[in-house]
């Protein structure tokens, strides 16, 4: 029987187990009601690090909901039903998990949606979100970079020696944008390099004399440092007083780290910490850089392109993908020896589905319909427009100039996957920007902005054949932002908890605006108190009785 195994190891079988189905055991008995409630912590922390909501150094919960206390003040709905009462507070690896989950079914049913829009006349061009520190990263067509709060527009730091409708990279804590020149400028948090200080640092003249602190924030480095670090003493041993640092006086706020010169001129980037490729206008070098140690860690010698031009690169542990109007390519990083090569002529799909809009609502259908080899055709004469990549390198999603969105699972040469490939027909009119995170699909288009969520959570351990079985059963959802020009779409970016679009409101594209599509929970599970008198998990339950195993 089970329940003669060891503890440590029940607790290893439950880590491999569905979220939901942690409920299902606990009904089995009393033994394992008791075993789950005594290793609360150890069980969910284990369901974190699987489903991919947490990584393997985020050891303490406190220390993970401190990094993202503002982050996740976005799941919760009590700022959108009661934005006077202050929300519950996540303190365990339980309810963090549940709450994402549950906020991942908002996303798969496409419900619980609030729009937000904020016009700036500087018309904004690409835009990254700092989660950990709640900031909004945009460059614009006036030569400047800014950063301001997430929710209130509070600006924190701006730098305006920034090229005119620059491109921007960011993850944990790296800022990066090019030069007119080859060269690539890297900044780092302010926050971070004093607090964890690399010995890659090293800026040049350009950086140092272009440096700027947002008004109010006139703290010098070491007067910030002695505040943070006061600010995270949880004893007063040393005897100084714990710091009432505002956010003005360290949020947002970035300093120069070094500056990158890729040995050709690129007109591609894509940055997943650590690692930051480029990639030349005709393909034929692409270039990775190790960040933190900044570094050129590697040069990738590609097959030369005739006639085709770069539109996008991306890259996952192994590969690095190269999406060109005509075709797309996957390189191993380790060698540069091409994996994949994608033509349009070898559009073939398994499965087919066709998109149709309810009149009136946002929902739409998904039809699945025969392929037919004619259609093949059709494909042949509709470029290439991008390629994402999810983080684990295993599905990654394409989209042509018109119509057609592609999830694309295997398919690598000498790999164990076969190339199983997912195709929906979106309804007619061009598409502009596609944002994929590894769980949600965004696609902007002429009729608006296009979700789908692949369900990672629930359909995590499972083979890569699920996530294609489960788009039949997905919902995807279409949001048209009021009073928004889509054909000016310049960024598009997912995350968690919501879609961030840029665009404009007037035809001519002069005035910019974000809008921010919110994915608020359509249920929160607080925190018990001591008496037991807070919701408890029933209400999640009832979450997953609709749920799909």
């Amino acid at each position: 029987m089970l329940s003669t195994l060891p503890p440590e190891v029940l607790l290893d079988i439950l880590s491999f187990l569905p979220i939901y189905d942690i409920f299902s055991v606990q009904l089995v008995s009393r033994f394992f009601n008791d075993l789950v409630d005594t290793h609360s912590a150890s069980v969910y922390r284990s369901l974190a690090l699987f489903h991919g909501i947490t990584s393997a150094e985020e050891i303490d919960v406190n220390e993970l909901l401190k990094k993202r206390n503002i982050y996740l003040d976005w799941l919760k709905p009590s700022r959108m039903l009661n934005w006077r009462q202050p929300p519950t507070p996540l303190t365990s690896w339980k309810t963090y998990v549940l709450n994402h989950f549950i906020l991942e079914t908002s996303w798969s049913r496409g419900t619980s949606h609030e729009f937000r829009r904020r016009v700036n006349p500087t018309r904004p061009h690409r835009i990254q979100i700092d989660e950990e520190e709640g900031t909004l990263i945009s460059t614009h067509g006036l030569r400047q970079i800014q950063v301001e709060d997430i929710m209130h527009e509070i600006p924190f730091w701006t730098q305006t020696t920034v090229p005119s409708w620059a491109h921007c990279e960011f993850d944990k804590g790296f800022l990066i944008w090019g030069r007119r020149s080859a060269q690539i400028e890297v900044w780092r948090r302010r926050k971070d390099q004093l607090l964890d200080p690399l010995p890659a640092c090293s800026p040049d003249e350009l950086q140092l004399g272009s440096e700027r602190i947002a008004p109010g924030a006139e703290l010098s480095d070491d007067e910030l440092l002695a505040a943070l670090r006061a600010e995270e003493s949880t004893s007063d041993e040393a005897g100084c007083e714990k710091s009432e640092l505002r956010d003005l006086e360290y949020r947002g706020q970035f300093t120069p780290f070094c500056v990158l010169t890729p040995p050709k001129v690129t007109s591609a980037s894509r940055f997943v910490y650590p690692e930051l490729v480029v990639v030349t206008r005709d393909a034929t070098n692409a270039y990775i850089f190790n960040v933190p140690t900044a570094r050129l860690v590697k040069t990738l010698e590609l097959e030369a392109l005739e006639d085709e031009t770069v539109c996008y690169v991306d890259h996952s542990p192994t590969h690095v993908f190269i999406c060109t109007t005509l075709t797309m390519s996957a390189y191993r990083k380790s060698d540069g020896q091409r994996d994949m090569r994608l033509t349009r002529d070898q559009l073939s799909p398994n499965h087919v589905y066709n998109a149709v809009v309810r009149p009136g609502e946002r929902l739409c259908d998904l039809n699945m319909i025969q392929y037919l080899a004619s259609e093949q055709d059709e494909a042949m004469y509709k470029e290439y427009l991008a390629v994402h990549v999810s983080p684990c390198g295993r599905i990654w999603v394409l989209i042509q100039e018109q119509k057609h969105l592609y999830i694309c699972t295997g398919g690598f040469e000498g790999g164990e996957e076969p190339l199983e490939m997912t195709r929906i027909d979106l309804p007619d009119g061009e598409l502009y920007y596609l944002a994929f995170d590894g769980k949600n699909i965004a696609v902007a288009g002429e009729m608006g902005i296009f979700t789908l969520s692949l369900k990672r959570l629930q359909n995590a351990g499972k083979p890569l054949s699920a996530i294609h079985k489960s788009i039949s059963k997905s919902t995807l959802a279409l949001n048209h932002p009021s009073g928004v020009r889509m054909q000016h779409t310049s960024c598009l970016q997912v995350t968690d908890t919501a879609i961030w679009h840029v665009g404009a409101t007037d035809s001519l594209g002069f005035m910019g605006t974000v809008t921010t599509i919110d994915h608020i929970m359509s249920r929160y599970i607080p925190e018990r108190d001591d008496q037991g008198t807070a919701d408890d998990t029933s209400d999640a339950e009832s979450e997953w009785e609709d749920m799909d195993e």
